[in-house]
């Protein structure tokens, strides 16, 4: 779970059960959105600058 092209700076795990999911952010400047149960990328956000932290809404629906 990784695919990040520099240093991963932080990771984020959400709430969810057997939908959860992991968020990580690079100095690559990109956010990935991940399925925890099977590794699986979900989504990629392309950033303006590396990100040294993300933070989730409490449904999980908003990356800041």
């Amino acid at each position: 779970m990784s695919e990040h092209t520099l240093a991963v700076t932080s990771a984020l795990l959400g709430m969810g059960e057997v939908n959860a999911i992991a968020v990580t952010t690079s100095l690559d400047r990109t956010a990935k959105v991940w399925q925890l149960a099977t590794g699986a990328l979900l989504k990629a956000a392309a950033l303006p600058a590396g990100a040294t932290s993300a933070a989730l809404d409490a449904g999980e629906h908003a990356l800041y």
